[in-house]
């Protein structure tokens, strides 16, 4: 059921407190100081007054070897005064670097050969200095690693101490590389959640496939933000992050995709696997067996990141077609959200890559896809987050209704069974009451079934007779719109409905869930609970919503009990009672010890009748005498025990009164133009021998019979 109220504050203040620790920690403690240290600020920028071969003032950060024919040269004077432990500091990008100073050879960098070939992205250098160099020329020259020249760069040139520097790159990337490490949590996270779920619970996205595909992607921002090769100087492992890793996120990416789709088709799932694992091939074989470096055909990795996209794109489409013609709810909004973001900050950056990658390096690509990816997988959370909660609820109603569906089981008698979910709907929910109000007559209502919680006055004997003009029409009508009833005031109900009201208030409710119960598309009366918690009922309607079809088959299993009950003990044609009743009423409640009295009521003419006109006939001169006899004595003192017979018992302690019953009913029939034989035998002093009063009221019928059927000697002729 719902988080109860108290432990949703424990844990509000839980996470309120951890969120302030965490803060404490990263804006006030030393993992902060790399955006408060002053030093980094202060760390001389030392990119512009270069000059070239050519004799051209450049400003390094901004110059390409492609420019100089692959092999450039560039001169500096070194300032006149140098801090102590200052260091020549700089990030080279596809280039051998060599460094003199004044002629004598300072620093040398040799790319090795990796993977992809001979490029190797970022790499990070320092130069020691010291108060000698003071003045001095320092020459620098880089040289290209690709045959055709292009892609040696120098980036970010400061003189500072080494790890001034580092901080600086940190600082430089820090909300990429925070974003980086957070989406590569995230997939982590989500990849361990995922084992902690049951394998044979349903769940609507495949998680394994997006904690992979975030955790890849983000491995792959964090080698883009250059952090770790300053930190660690990892940089032939970065390079092949850079290009082979993101093809692995492709399979985990588009399953992800398949997983929410309702239909799947098998081009998606064929393409899904096959297309990385060409990609990789063709890679593979052009480098080790064409040998042709791979930054020459990086072109074709970016192809399949754009046939992803594009195949993604295509998933979801066809996906949304099939939905809208087959009226299915897709039910992808966070995706959409998420995914939207992803595509406009991959965009931007596309386009803040193409307006400046002539002119210099992005120190950190991808910083808006990040953000889109960020925005992806905080939605993805929240849908994750909700499933969880819903999935846990929809878990709990079903052990809810599992039980009610056991007690259910644990009678034969429907009127035990709706005695027994009363009281388990009423505890388990925490309501004062709970009840079932049945319409019993055209217009009425009667509180049939209750439960009360202890100390709680049960109303169900007062609650008869509720109209349905004026007072049950209101909730009726409120049924149609919302399935439900729900008071969470009860005073500011009187506005709704005065009427109702009335009824309610002086009960001592102060909130209320009711649903209807319905069958064959006709309302017969409602169900529902008084005074439960305001917190859980929401969650409460929900429960009442799929008992409902549930508590309406268990009153109509009552009806059908009722009416098995009422043609075991009555007459279907006459709706007397039968041979069966009487039996039961002789041997479990006759008092022969008092006085009663017996007749025997043989109909006139019914052969004839049947004969000559039919038995449809015979029929009506049945229900006719048998109304008759009710008349007089009452439905529950008669008997229909033949064809054409009928037994009445009368508990008349008075002797003139019970033959005054007897001529009344003679009167009736009379009226009728029907004509019966009567046997009647009044035991003043009681008889425990039923049997002899019977037998002498047989014989005093039959005498009656000859002397109406004078002249006639086989009574079944007539």
């Amino acid at each position: 059921m719902k988080i109860p109220t108290i432990l949703r504050i424990y844990l509000s203040v839980y996470l309120v407190t951890l969120i302030l620790i965490c803060g404490y920690f990263l804006f006030f403690t030393d993992a902060y100081r790399l955006i408060r240290d002053e030093r980094v600020n202060a760390a001389v920028v030392f990119s512009d007054g270069w000059t070239d071969d050519k004799g051209q003032t450049v400003d390094l950060e901004e110059v390409n070897t492609r420019e100089y024919g692959g092999v450039a040269t560039f001169t500096k004077m070194l300032p006149p005064s140098i801090k102590p432990n200052d260091e020549f500091c700089f990030i080279t990008t596809n280039s051998n670097v060599t460094v003199w100073i004044d002629d004598v050879l300072s620093y040398e960098f040799i790319a090795q050969e990796n993977i992809t070939g001979m490029g190797y992205g970022k790499a990070y250098h320092t130069v020691n200095l010291g108060s000698l160099d003071e003045g001095k020329e320092i020459t620098v020259r880089l040289v290209a690693v690709f045959k055709s020249g292009t892609g040696g760069r120098i980036v970010k040139i400061r003189l500072c101490e080494a790890p001034v520097f580092r901080l600086s790159v940190l600082k430089g990337s820090f909300i990429p590389f925070i974003l980086s490490i957070f989406i590569m949590v995230s997939g982590i996270l989500i990849i361990i959640l995922r084992q902690g779920i049951p394998k044979n619970q349903k769940l609507p996205y495949n998680l394994v496939a997006l904690g992979a595909s975030l955790t890849i992607a983000g491995v792959w921002l964090i080698g883009d933000t250059a952090v770790f090769q300053v930190m660690l100087g990892h940089v032939r492992f970065w390079r092949g992050i850079e290009y082979l890793l993101l093809l692995f996120s492709i399979t985990p990416t588009l399953s992800f995709a398949l997983s929410f789709v309702k239909k799947q088709r098998g081009i998606f799932v064929h393409t899904t696997f096959l297309m990385p694992f060409a990609v990789l091939c063709i890679m593979l074989f052009t480098r080790f067996v064409l040998g042709i470096d791979m930054s020459r055909y990086g072109f074709v990795v970016y192809i399949a990141y754009g046939l992803t996209l594009a195949l993604m794109i295509v998933i979801v489409v066809d996906n949304e077609i099939y939905c809208r013609k087959n009226n299915i709810s897709p039910n992808l909004r966070s995706f959409y959200i998420g995914g939207g973001a992803f595509l406009i900050g991959a965009v931007i950056d596309i386009c803040i890559v193409a307006a400046t990658y002539k002119n210099k390096v992005i120190p950190s690509r991808g910083y808006f896809m990040r953000i889109g990816i960020t925005v992806l997988v905080i939605t993805m959370i929240i849908r994750i987050t909700r499933w969880w909660s819903n999935e846990r609820s929809t878990i709990a109603r079903d052990r809810f209704i599992n039980k009610i569906l056991q007690y259910s089981l644990a009678s034969s008698d429907a009127d035990v069974k709706l005695n027994l979910v009363m009281e388990y709907l009423g505890r388990e929910l925490n309501a004062d009451r709970a009840y079932v109000f049945e319409e019993v007559a055209n217009g009425v209502f009667d509180n049939t079934y209750e439960w009360c919680k202890k100390d709680v006055s049960s109303q169900i004997h007062n609650l008869k007779g509720l109209p349905y003009k004026g007072v049950v029409d209101s909730w009726y009508e409120e049924y149609k719109k919302n399935n439900s009833v729900l008071i969470y005031d009860i005073e500011e109900y009187k506005n709704v409905s005065l009427n109702m009201y009335n009824v309610i208030k002086p009960q001592g409710i102060n909130t209320l869930i009711t649903a209807p119960l319905e069958v064959n598309g006709r309302y017969i009366g409602f169900f529902g609970v008084d005074n439960p918690p305001v917190d859980t009922m929401n969650e409460i309607r929900e429960i009442l919503r799929l008992l409902a079809y549930f508590i309406s088959q268990l009153l109509q299993e009552k009806q059908y009990e009722n009416k098995l009950v009422y043609y075991s003990y009555y007459d279907s044609l006459t709706g007397v009672r039968n041979r069966r009743a009487i039996t039961e009423f002789e041997s479990e409640e006759l008092d022969a010890s008092k006085p009663y009295g017996f007749i025997m009521c043989d109909v006139n003419g019914l052969k004839i009748m049947n004969d000559t006109l039919g038995h449809e006939a015979g029929d009506v001169l049945l229900t006719d005498v048998a109304k008759s006899l009710v008349k007089a004595f009452g439905n529950t003192n008669v008997y229909r025990v033949g064809g054409d017979e009928f037994a009445i018992y009368d508990c008349e302690s008075d002797k003139t009164a019970f033959f005054e019953k007897v001529a009344l009913a003679r009167e009736y029939i009379s009226n009728l133009g029907r004509s019966v034989s009567l046997g009647c035998v009044y035991e003043e002093n009681g008889n425990p021998d039923y049997e002899a009063a019977k037998t002498e009221a047989d014989k005093i019928m039959y005498v009656e019979k000859q002397k109406y059927y004078e002249g006639r000697h086989d009574r079944r002729r007539v």
